[in-house]
């Protein structure tokens, strides 16, 4: 079985309409990436198949771009949290030195 077959399974979505089992085959595959071929597009549920096979975000990117956002990675999220970290500390420090100021 092929990695993206079994990306399939494991992500557990369905990718075909209709009666077939929902198995994404290389035929169908190639034509989604296919320039020349636009009228077959991908679902929507099938972008984490292909975010995962081609090792990019960038597909999911595109959406969250159309929507006025932005897909980020791991560590990107990291410093977000200890930027949102250190002004919470920053307010908190502040306020404390106006409560002392008003003792």
């Amino acid at each position: 079985m092929s990695k993206k077959m079994l990306m399939v399974d494991r992500f557990g979505v369905r990718l075909m309409k209709g009666n077939g089992n929902g198995r994404l085959t290389m035929a169908t595959f190639e034509k989604w990436l296919n320039v020349d071929q636009g009228q077959y597009t991908p679902p929507l549920s099938a972008l984490t198949v292909i975010c995962e096979v081609g090792n990019t975000v960038e597909p999911l990117q595109i959406f969250a771009r159309a929507l006025g956002a932005q897909v980020i990675d791991e560590p990107k999220i990291k410093r977000l949290m200890w930027a949102e970290a250190y002004h919470d500390a920053r307010k908190a420090r502040n306020k404390m030195k106006k409560l002392e100021e008003e003792l």
